[in-house]
């Protein structure tokens, strides 16, 4: 994957993990806006136009946000997650943390929650 990136090797632009806009709207924004001395379209019209806040567009007008640039450099593609897992923690007592960890932790109470969701389908079919 082609990126900008600024001398300190962040990512800008469209590459930016944050980016709304793309480079080609951005360029479009500016020229929709037209000169400084004679500005063709408003803050508050560009930002319902591109559906951002009046702020983000003065500053990309302005060039505070957007204007920098960069090198297009090869990055790899970001990681996918691993798992689709979250932290759980419960308050329970010590002989019941006892019992979990006795029949296989995490992977016992898994299957265990698994098996009953299994079992709480109603006579419609639907999941409670």
């Amino acid at each position: 994957m082609r990126v900008q990136v600024n001398e300190r090797g962040q990512r800008i632009g469209e590459g930016h993990r944050r980016a709304v806009l793309t480079d080609a709207e951005v360029e479009l924004l500016l020229r929709d806006r037209g000169p400084e001395d004679a500005p063709r379209m408003s803050y508050t019209q560009l930002a319902r136009k591109y559906r951002i806040s009046k702020s983000s567009v003065r500053d990309i007008v302005t060039g505070r946000r957007r204007g920098q640039r960069g090198v297009e450099v090869d990055r790899p593609d970001a990681k996918a997650a691993r798992q689709d897992k979250v932290e759980m923690r419960v308050r329970v007592s010590l002989k019941a943390r006892a019992i979990v960890r006795r029949n296989g932790g995490a992977a016992w109470l898994e299957s265990i929650i698994r098996m009953h969701t299994a079992h709480a389908i109603d006579d419609k079919g639907l999941q409670r």
